[in-house]
This record gives C-alpha cells, structure tokens and sequence, in this order.
C-alpha cells in the first residue's frame, strides 16, 4: 500500500456503548496518511543550583530597562509567528536561542546572560519546547511576564504546520485491528484520532479531540502497534507498522497518575452518567468540570490535579438539560431525555474519547457561544454576556482567564479575558452556563475592533479556562493586598468576592488614569464603606478640581504605606500580594516589590 504524508491512526473503538455488550459498525476505513509522530522525552530534573554571579548591568531591573528600551528582543521585529517544531529545532545556539513553554515560543538570546541560573541551565531549553524542563524547576516564576518582550508566537500543533482544517475519517473496528507488546519500561504513545489534513483553517473547524492523546492504555500505553489497514477499495490488506519509541518518565508519574473510568445508568427519562476518578489526594472542585451538551453531542473534560480526562460521546438520542453532583470519590452527570424512552446503548464513542493528558500538554477547547447581553461599563469599557448550550457546566477558577478567538483577515486572532462575576450581591455563585467579561476597548486594537461591532445573538468562539493562580493561596492568606491598573481589575474581582466571603483583611489599590476611567466604582467605595474587611484605594494619573484622592502614581513609598509588613520565612502564605496591569505596570510593581524585600512566594502576577 503507497503511504502518503500528514495524516494520524485513531485507536480508541468507535463501537456503540452499551450497558450489555458493544455493536459494530460496517462503515469503510478511509485513507490513513500520517506516521505516527514520537512523544518528547522527558528529561531529568535539574539539580537546583545557587544564583550565579552575573556581574554589572546583568540584574532584574536591568531586564526591565531593557525590555523598555524599544529594542525588538523578538528577532522577528514584532510579528507573530506560528512556529513549527523543525523550525524551532534551528535556532538553538548561544546567537540565536528560542524555546518553548506552555505552547508559547520566546527568542530567549538576549536573556541569556540575565539568568539568574546561568547560561548552561538556560541552554538546556534551546531550540525545544521545555515546558517540562521549566516547571520541574522554575513552576513558581511567571514566565509570560519575564519573557512578554521576547515572545515570537505560538507553538504549532505536532499535527501540522501552519493553517490547517480538521475533517473527520471513520475508523472502526471491522476495517482497524490493533495488536500491542508490552515492555517492562513505561512508554507515552501519541495516537492520533482519524484526522485527515487541508489547507485554509477557519475559527472553530477543529473537530473535538483533535489535539488530544488517546492511549489505548492510560496506565500502560502500547510499545509497539501494528495496524492492518484496507489499502483500496479491493479490500486487500497489508499491515503496516508503526515503531513508537521508548519514553523516560519521572519516576512519580505512575504513582500520582489517575485511572479514570466510566459507567452509565438510566431511568425512563432521563441517563446518568458516573465518572470515578480514582486518584490518590483526590480534591474535586465545582471548577473541575467543563461540559458540552448540544442535543446528542456530549462534551466533558474532568480535571483531576494535575491531569485532565477527556469524555466525547455521540449520544443514543437528544437531551435538553444537565444536573452535575460532585461526591466525596465520583462526579455524577444527569441529563433528561427528550423522549422518554428506554436507551439500548448510550452512544458511540468520538475522536478523543478517553484521552487522559497533563494539563501542561492537553491543548484548551474551544466553545462557541451566543452573545446574549451587551452593557457599558465607562465610556470605553463594555460587560458582555456569553452563553453557553442549554445543559453546559462551565465554571472558571478564581484567578483564571479564557480566551476569545475570532478571524480577522484571513488571520485567527485570540485575546485573554478574565471572567467577572457580581460584587453587588454576595455570597454570589457563579452561573454554570454563561460567563461575564468586562472588557476595555481600545480604538487601535484588533479584537476591540471585532468586539466592538458584536451585537446580540452573534457568536463567538471561548475557550477553556487556564491560569496558573492556585486558590488555596487565598485560604492560607491572612492579608491580600491587589494592586491593579485599568482592566487589570478584572482578576481581582474573584479575589475580593472570595476574601468577603472569610474573615480575611483585603485591600485593593487601583491605579486609572482619570475619574471616568474607574469601573464600578460605586460598588467598590459601597463595600469599603461597610466596613467589611475590604477598603479600596484610588490613584489617578489625571485628575480634576474635584479630586480628593492621590494624585500621581503606584510609587515605592504608596505600596510602602499601605503594604503589611514583610513576614518572617515562616510565615509567607500569611500574605498574598496580586498584581495585574499593562506589562510595564505589572513589571515596575514586581520589581519595586522585590526591592522592598517582600518574598517572591508573595507576590503573584497576573
């Protein structure tokens, strides 16, 4: 059989699931074009080394100058690039050095000699994506706001290079045999999902599961696979094998890796499904969960600690609602059925179904939702609200952003946004099937421009929630002081509500450029006023005759005046200090932050 290029096998059954035994399917396998592509290794962990000596002119603050200087530290005079593995793979000397961290790629060569590590440790990430590498060793530093000026794109999907669309083959069991041999050593097998490959992407053709890892062991994927593929529309067969190299792992991994399962029951109206996620220090959350109902399409990607598990079922028959119950050990999902009826199988399986991945690896969904409400906020500022299909479980953790995606010119653009939920009354739980934004528009802006012409009942395109800010931070916190500027805000929003919610003390400084500028600022000076733990301040650059406030900047002496004192090692969750802002501000706010001493396990910018 002549073997072309780009395409992926898909291992996971498509078969019916049902309670008693799995059907099958006739339809036709079509073409498989595309190897398999190998897992990247894991490396070990640096050994944590102290701070070298790295001279004059080689400081934090020196960086900052830099970064502010106007020098184009990208290399590709500010364009945003999508970049390709091969192509990140060239540039891995000490005169052209890039890599890769959470799916983002930075021309690292002129940070080199501002490492605090050194240039050897920095060296080891060259010319590869060292996501790993890094939060083995660096997880607490914020990477998108030490390396912001350096960023040259995006990571391209290892199932492509460059524009791409997603067109589903089928792949089943009569036409697709899969055989494994296992091996003592633990190897991390990527299996594509039944993707062919085009040319001219469009926002939201990527079908579910398409970046998704699908082994068809999750404890013990397979070493070696043999396919067995209909090479014509004769029927005649020839296998074709596909040699998936050895993968080195941490040796924690199995222990801390879950082994998820599901199961399914039903009643005459409705079908509940049961997901167990066995896993050791299980935490469930209401955060935990996102899913996607749509009529028979369901959509559920379960979170558990560090390893997100993937559920894409083509339902037996429509649904109209969801109900979702966490338990001390399972998550429960109950959805109606729109006939009542009794179910002979749940459904089939979809691209996807079954993967377990890393958080750090899994790439976020997309969602399309309608624009359901559109409200101003200051005259430059507007509240939109987004809503989801009927039956969807979508809740974002404090602190966390999502994404919007749009096509601009035959370009995909995306910009982050932090969801807000209401401060007028609390407690207030956050709605599972919309989300709020509060988003400053600005006229030069790309997306402002798109957003700013959306009216209701339009659609746009949201993705999974993602961040770095762990809540439990706010639970250890005594005090947490919020330094925001303009749309900033947005982050601390979840924090206030949370920290009133408690006994803890929060203070909130927020700089703007002038009165009309603040955005609910009746709410904030009402909650300050009660007297209820919580106590704002105003600092404008540009004010009237009016103005009572401060008048000038967020400046060494300000945060000295209002800053707790700095707490003894013992004692560092006792505060937590958030920042968030236009780069230069976040910057100039950690910099004077780390001046003034406070231990970086405080501070946390956004």
């Amino acid at each position: 059989m002549a073997m072309h290029s780009l395409a992926s096998v898909s291992t996971p059954p498509c078969s019916p699931l049902s309670s008693r035994r799995s059907g099958s399917f006739t339809s036709k396998l079509l073409t498989v074009t595309r190897a398999v592509p190998p897992s990247p290794t894991t490396k070990k962990p640096l050994e944590k080394k102290g701070r070298k000596n790295l001279g004059p002119g080689c400081g934090l603050l020196d960086w900052v100058r830099l970064g502010k200087s106007g020098k184009d530290l990208t290399g590709v005079n500010g364009a945003t690039l999508c970049v390709t593995e091969e192509e990140l793979a060239k540039h891995c000397t000490m005169d052209d050095a890039w890599t890769a961290i959470r799916g983002v790629v930075y021309n690292m060569t002129y940070y080199i000699k501002f490492h605090p590590g050194g240039k050897e440790e920095l060296m080891e990430g060259a010319g590869k994506d060292c996501t790993l590498l890094f939060d083995e060793v660096h997880s607490w530093v914020k990477v998108e706001s030490m390396l912001a000026k350096c960023k040259v794109g995006t990571l391209a999907p290892r199932s492509s290079a460059g524009k791409v669309k997603y067109t589903r083959t089928e792949v089943t069991p009569s036409s697709l045999t899969v055989h494994h041999k296992e091996n003592e050593a633990t190897s991390q097998a990527r299996i594509g999902t039944g993707i062919r490959v085009d040319e001219d992407a469009r926002p939201g053709d990527e079908p579910a599961g398409t970046n998704q890892v699908s082994p068809v062991s999750p404890t013990r994927p397979p070493l070696n696979t043999t396919t067995t593929l209909p090479s014509g529309e004769g029927g005649s067969v020839e296998p074709v094998a596909l040699n998936l190299p050895t993968v080195r792992v941490r040796r924690n991994s199995d222990n801390n890796r879950p082994s998820p399962k599901m199961d399914w029951h039903q009643t005459q109206e409705a079908v509940i499904v049961t997901i167990h996620p066995q896993c050791k220090n299980l935490n469930l959350k209401s955060t935990d969960l996102i899913l996607d109902i749509n009529k028979r399409t369901f959509e559920a990607a379960l979170f558990i600690n560090d390893w997100v598990y993937d559920l894409n079922l083509a339902l037996h028959q429509d649904v109209t609602s969801s109900q979702v119950t966490f338990n001390a050990d399972n998550l429960q999902i109950r959805m109606d059925k729109n006939t009542a009826m009794h179910w002979e199988v749940l459904g089939s399986y979809l691209p996807g179904h079954g993967a377990l991945t890393t958080r750090a690896k899994r790439e976020p969904r997309h969602h399309l939702c309608t624009v359901d409400e559109i409200k101003d906020v200051t005259h430059d500022t507007k509240h939109f609200r987004l809503q989801l299909s009927k039956g969807s479980y979508f809740k974002v953790p404090v602190g966390h952003h999502i994404s919007l995606r749009a096509k601009l010119d035959d370009n995909i653009i995306s910009r982050d946004y932090t969801p807000i939920t209401d401060l007028s009354h609390l407690p207030c739980e956050q709605q599972r099937d919309c989300v709020h934004l509060m988003i400053k528009l600005y006229k030069d802006g790309k997306m402002s421009k798109l957003l700013s012409q959306l009216k209701a009942g339009d659609k746009v395109w949201m993705s999974d929630p993602q961040g770095t800010f762990d809540e439990s931070r706010l639970h250890l916190a005594e005090k947490i002081i919020m330094i925001a500027a303009g749309s900033g805000f947005t982050p601390m929003v979840g924090i206030i509500q949370n920290a009133l919610q408690t006994t803890r003390s929060a203070k909130l400084l927020f700089a703007n450029k002038t009165e009309g500028d603040i955005v609910w600022r009746e709410k904030l000076d009402s909650l300050s006023r009660q007297g209820r733990r919580f106590e704002v301040i105003h600092v404008l650059s540009s004010v009237g005759v009016a103005w009572d406030g401060i008048h000038g900047r967020v400046t060494h002496g300000l945060l000295r005046e209002h800053l707790p004192p700095i707490p003894l090692a013992s004692q560092k969750n006792k505060i937590c200090i958030c920042v968030c802002g236009p780069t230069p501000f976040s910057e100039s706010m950690s910099s004077i932050l780390l001046e003034m001493q406070y231990p970086i396990e405080c501070i946390h910018v956004f």
